[in-house]
């Protein structure tokens, strides 16, 4: 029988922020997520040439606004028509820990940044719209640590779960930790794990893989 390995005993190169900008979390029952890494998101329509790092279906400019990490915060600097809670954004504004966005007439989202020590935010839409590429239910802007799990606290709720599990940020790699034996592309560990970007997760009541959306998945 395979014993659980510890980080130390297991390599896993994930690649650099440059190369893998924007990962597809796929959690097994919840749903998906597209997970961003950069510091900087252009939010807009989706086209075939691009433009958007978060895309949707909609009557939008390719590029509508975008939103930027600064420091503990966030700024969104509107390009073209776009609300905060009902307030017309002229140029650029400091987006609170919770609200509504709205892009152009149709386009709602809401806003989060479930603890406030965390960089880490999400947007989710409250329209009928998907976020694109993936037609996923959500976005995160990683920026440090995601807590996936039951809490309200989290930043994608997993009701069914009898656990957190976090993920988080370091230097250019990327890793998984929770409580327990769990596997990482079918190999057991415990503790903190390091991941790739097409890596699958599993546990005793949770699985999760992520698909790379700006790379091929590596050989």
């Amino acid at each position: 029988m395979e014993h659980a390995r510890s980080a130390d005993d297991i390599t896993m190169f994930f690649g650099s922020k440059r190369n893998a900008k924007r990962l597809v979390l796929w959690i097994d029952g919840v749903g998906s997520r597209l997970m961003c890494l950069q510091d900087e998101i252009v939010l807009g329509r989706e086209a075939a040439d691009g433009g958007a790092d978060i895309a949707f279906q909609a009557e939008l400019a390719k590029r509508h606004a975008r939103l930027r990490r600064d420091g503990e915060g966030y700024l969104l600097e509107a390009y073209h028509p776009t609300w905060v809670d009902d307030r017309r954004v002229e140029g650029v504004a400091i987006l609170p820990t919770a609200c509504t966005i709205r892009l152009g007439e149709f386009v709602e989202l809401r806003w989060r940044r479930p603890n406030a020590l965390a960089g880490t935010a999400c947007l989710t839409p409250s329209s009928r719209h998907r976020v694109r590429p993936g037609g996923c239910d959500g976005a995160v802007l990683w920026a440090d640590t995601c807590i996936l799990g039951p809490k309200r606290s989290a930043h994608v709720l997993c009701r069914i779960w009898d656990r957190d599990v976090m993920l988080f940020r370091q230097d250019d790699e990327l890793f998984c930790r929770t409580d327990g034996k769990y596997t990482v592309d079918g190999r057991r560990v415990a503790g903190r794990a390091p991941l790739r970007s097409d890596s699958r997760v599993e546990g005793e009541d949770f699985a999760f893989y992520f698909e790379p959306v700006d790379e091929p998945r590596p050989r």
